[in-house]
């Protein structure tokens, strides 16, 4: 049960509610996207000045590429999450959260793993179609996309439990993480396959720091197990 706070006006005790959780998460939401937007085009910028032109090229098509391969290798997990780890955290069912994390993971791993084979075996196919040598960077962006997947997937899971302020502050601490290894690599010959591991660092950094706090929220619940969620639900 939520401890009372006494209102400061009338002296009476006020439980904290949905709408003040609510609003504080409206705020930390645009906190996040302006943080995010901001990483994002500083790390743009810097490319635009330290890459060619046609390597600038190659590295957006790549990243294009790469967000719809993210998207596909969530397989819903992130929206999984979103809907039953408020469930299981309102019955206090530690059990139940830790075994809905480690199905998600495995649900992730699998398709990352898939989908990483399948570009690699599709890289001839993929330069002839669409006339751009990028396969080898396509693949090996793949092979280092999974740290970014599950900071996407757990980015839900702190949404769930209201906490976009840990996104907020994370954020920029990623964004500069990857600027500064981008432009390391870079001066030390690294090229599109540095960016494309600086990312995959600042990625896995956040996803790293998702995971802590999501699972130090999951210890501080007090409840009864129950039911867990089953694959069948997870998936479909």
């Amino acid at each position: 049960m939520a401890t009372p706070r006494v209102d400061p006006a009338s002296g009476s005790g006020v439980v904290p509610g949905l709408a003040d959780r609510t609003t504080a998460l409206v705020g930390w939401t645009i906190a996040w996207r302006a943080t995010s937007a901001i990483a994002t085009l500083a790390l743009g910028a810097v490319l635009v000045r330290q890459l060619p032109t046609s390597e600038y090229g190659r590295y957006t098509l790549v990243l294009s590429v790469l967000v719809y391969i993210a998207l596909l290798a969530t397989f819903g997990q992130d929206q999984g999450l979103l809907r039953y780890l408020p469930e299981l955290l309102a019955r206090g069912d530690r059990a139940a959260a830790r075994d809905l994390l480690r199905k998600g993971a495995i649900a992730v791993v699998v398709i990352w793993a898939l989908t990483s084979l399948a570009v690699f075996l599709l890289r001839p196919v993929i330069d002839s179609t669409l006339h751009a040598h990028v396969a080898d960077l396509l693949a090996l962006g793949t092979v280092l996309l999974l740290g970014g997947i599950a900071a996407g997937v757990l980015s839900f899971a702190l949404v769930a439990i209201y906490d976009m302020r840990s996104q907020a502050i994370a954020t920029p601490i990623a964004g500069v993480l990857t600027l500064v290894l981008a432009l390391l690599f870079l001066r030390r010959g690294g090229h599109l396959a540095g960016v494309l591991l600086a990312g995959a660092i600042g990625q896995s950094t956040l996803a790293a720091f998702y995971l802590w706090v999501l699972l130090r929220r999951i210890r501080r619940a007090e409840g009864i197990p129950g039911a867990r969620i089953g694959w069948r639900r997870l998936l479909v």
